[in-house]
Formats: structure tokens, C-alpha cells, sequence
């Protein structure tokens, strides 16, 4: 059984990270949840790192209204190069 988290719960998670990943893939178009956190996150206007599954399409109206600081292509099948990406973003600002 998977418990669910509450909102206020999700809200703290976001406001306490210092950017919101969002993993964008062919599943997010259909996820309530993932559009719940991309939301929150707009509202406390966190700097996104936005990692979109290669081929599927990320809504215009969330990029415009995202700040966006970091954004990349990934492949289902290549995972290992998503947390390379990852790595290196974060060792440009010194995160690492």
C-alpha cells in the first residue's frame, strides 16, 4: 500500500530544496501529482532543473511560467548519462 504524502508535506519538501527537479517523461503528461509539485513549485518560484525525456513534448505554459536555470534531453535507456548531466550542472555551481 502506498501512503500518501499530504500536500503540506510536499509544499515543505520543495520550499526547503535549494532547485525542484523535474523529470519530465512521456508519463508526466498524465501525472496529477507531478503537476501538483511543478505548481508549488512555480508558486515559491524555485529555480527549475528540467530534464526532458527525448521525443515528448513539455507544455509551453509551464516553461513560460518556470524559471528554468538548467535544461537537458534524456533517454530512457540511457539513465547513467541523465545523472552525468546532473553531476555536471552541479559541479558548475559548485554543488559537488
Amino acid at each position: 500500500m502506498i501512503e500518501k504524502v499530504s500536500e503540506e508535506d510536499v509544499e515543505y519538501a520543495i520550499a526547503s530544496s535549494k532547485f525542484f527537479l523535474c523529470l519530465w517523461s512521456g508519463n508526466s503528461i498524465r501525472g496529477d501529482r507531478q503537476h501538483q509539485q511543478i505548481d508549488i513549485a512555480i508558486r515559491l518560484k524555485k529555480p527549475f532543473i528540467l530534464a526532458i525525456e527525448k521525443g515528448v513534448a513539455f507544455p509551453d505554459f509551464i516553461r513560460e511560467e518556470a524559471n528554468i536555470v538548467y535544461e537537458f534531453e534524456w533517454e530512457y535507456d540511457k539513465r547513467d548519462e541523465m545523472g552525468a548531466k546532473l553531476e555536471a550542472f552541479l559541479r558548475l555551481r559548485n554543488m559537488v
